[in-house]
């Protein structure tokens, strides 16, 4: 993910970080959503399928409720009498049967009639609407035409889907859109089919044959033109973009192809059905939804082209969305990474030059914030708001740490260190130690001085130099 302003995060409004849904591991969702020209509302049914972890009676999902959204809209686009700003549940079922449930502090509890142990599996359905008060924009392009892009990361898909709202509950996704006709529909996992309706209308599905989290599940409905860029060992690399920027938008996304192929020479196997480059509304510079990133709209239009942004977030599908982190302080296995990997994408393209420049660059930039917050760490012990910990800290510091590293154990044992990383934490969960033990592994090393002092602790290398200077010997 790649931010506008580093100051964006941190000026919005605070988003309480969710903890996992400790009593349920999802395995699989199914969102069927109707979208209209008429209002902003949603018409959604979610088919949730679990494995229970301990014996329950009620299980909990994030979702948005209109108590905690702003309150009704006395007309506008949502409609006058409609909730503005949350979503709400009609009926909850099992096999047929009708579950009690209730919406509070922007989580819905199910009542499971006969209960749950450990290790049985259930599928409920789950009726609701609403107007989505953040994580869904609806809206208008720089064309003034009618959009509607998810806008995940890093927990606010709860605003507009039943969900465990948290990087550690990874599951299969199914994207079932009715919409008019006259859009496309783009989003997560391999397409399934589209069938016209009748009455204007068109449903569209997508199927994801990996697990993904919620952060980086996406759903784009626009008018796009869909061009195919071309085939990188059996993976289709493809630009969606708004008619009007169509030319510019193809030339902007042209270096995508040659990026998923330098990178899968290096870490392995891209690890999605296809990569969609997709204009979009998102508040991002670039979003590494899984299989289909999300860029900025304006994007396309730098002077300079947007071959580093392109890189950055085409790294994310390994890391950050193929191996996600297991909780947001682990973040710069994600940011980190991919910030450092594209610095790597310059070095095998361009020469050391673009390498030491992007890294020269990246070492200003942490210099200049812990000037702001000397104190802050890359791994901090809480977090009350994952987007706070966006900073130099997780991208560009951490970056220079895995440079380090790099220069420690040697080049060779650093990239079989982030293969053998991406082959065992694929479709998974990792942390901070994980990570760590996979270095120590190859390297036959003990580093955890190492990973101590850099992730843990704050402050950057300072050099003591002293010198003398005798006369006689020169």
């Amino acid at each position: 993910m790649t931010r506008r302003l580093l100051l964006a995060a941190a000026l919005a409004t605070p988003v309480q970080a969710q903890l996992p849904g400790a009593a349920v591991d999802v395995l699989d969702y199914r969102f069927e959503l109707a979208l209209s020209d008429q209002d902003d509302e949603i018409d959604g049914r979610a088919l949730i399928a679990f494995r229970v972890l301990r014996p329950v009676s009620e299980v909990v999902f994030d979702l948005d409720d209109p108590a905690q959204g702003s309150a009704v809209e006395a007309g506008g686009k949502a409609g006058e009498g409609r909730p503005a700003g949350g979503m709400v549940v009609s009926s909850v079922t099992l096999a047929g049967q009708a579950l009690g449930f209730r919406q509070q502090d922007d989580r819905l509890f199910v009542v499971l009639d006969r209960g749950a142990a450990a290790g049985e599996r259930r599928r409920i359905e789950i009726r609701y609407r609403g107007v989505p008060a953040d994580g869904f924009t609806i809206g208008t392009n720089r064309h003034g035409e009618r959009t509607f892009f998810a806008d995940n990361w890093p927990n606010r898909a709860h605003h507009w889907l039943p969900v465990v709202d948290h990087p550690s509950d990874k599951a299969h996704v199914a994207f079932v859109v009715t919409a008019p006709s006259h859009y496309q529909v783009v989003a997560t996992g391999a397409f399934v089919e589209a069938v016209d309706l009748g009455d204007g209308l068109r449903r569209t599905e997508w199927r994801s044959r990996a697990p993904v989290a919620t952060k980086v599940m996406a759903v784009g409905v626009a008018r796009f033109v869909r061009h195919r860029q071309a085939m990188v060992d059996g993976v289709p690399v493809e630009t969606w973009v708004y008619p009007q920027d169509r030319d510019v938008g193809l030339r902007a996304f042209a270096p995508a192809a040659r990026v998923v192929g330098t990178f899968e020479r290096r870490l392995g196997d891209y690890p999605y059905t296809k990569l969609f480059n997709v204009q979009t509304t998102t508040r991002w510079g670039g979003l590494e939804n899984a299989g289909n990133v999300f860029y900025d709209e304006d994007a396309i239009d730098s002077e300079n082209g947007i071959e580093t942004l392109i890189a950055h977030e085409i790294a994310h599908q390994w890391f950050g969305d193929s191996v996600t982190e297991s909780d947001w302080l682990h973040v710069w296995l994600s940011e980190g990474l991919a910030t450092y990997l594209t610095a790597c994408y310059l070095d095998w393209t361009y020469g050391r030059g673009r390498f030491m420049g992007q890294m020269d660059a990246a070492r200003e930039r942490v210099f200049r914030y812990l000037d702001q917050a000397p104190d802050s760490v890359i791994v901090p012990e809480s977090v009350p708001d994952p987007r706070r910990l966006l900073s130099p800290n997780v991208y560009q510091k951490a970056a220079w740490v895995l440079h380090m590293l790099r220069g420690e154990i040697g080049d060779g044992t650093f990239w079989k260190g982030m293969r053998t990383y991406y082959e065992r934490f694929r479709d998974r969960n990792a942390s901070t130690d994980d990570f760590a033990a996979v270095m120590e592994e190859v390297s036959g090393r003990r580093l955890d001085w190492f990973f101590d002092q850099w992730l843990r602790r704050p402050g950057v290398p300072e050099l003591e130099i002293e010198w003398e200077f005798d006369t006689e010997s020169s």
